[in-house]
């Protein structure tokens, strides 16, 4: 067997690399700005990924509670995630990571 070449992990603490994406709105969002005053879970998904779907139900109980926020960063185009947040009724705020 061929022996893998293992990337170097981040160490704890170490600050994500910013970004700067869409918003589903068509607004732009960067991860400074969402970060800016409190701590936030950034959901990464492709709505083709049954795990994602069967996940989307629990994280909306958990946006809807209040205790934390919540940003989908859907890996499809916007039709096609408003759709999705439709059928699993999502109302977490999303943002697009197109492959531009």
């Amino acid at each position: 067997m061929a022996a893998r070449r293992q990337r170097q992990l981040v160490e704890i603490g170490t600050p994500a690399a910013g970004f700067r994406v869409a918003t589903l709105e068509g607004g732009e969002a960067t991860l400074g700005g969402l970060t800016a005053d409190a701590r936030v879970l950034l959901v990464f998904f492709k709505i083709s990924c049954p795990v994602c779907q069967l996940a989307m139900p629990f994280l909306e109980r958990l946006h809807a509670s209040g205790g934390l926020r919540i940003y989908g960063i859907s890996q499809n185009d916007a039709e096609s995630t408003r759709e999705f947040n439709e059928y699993f009724k999502v109302t977490f705020p999303m943002l697009l990571d197109s492959e531009e």
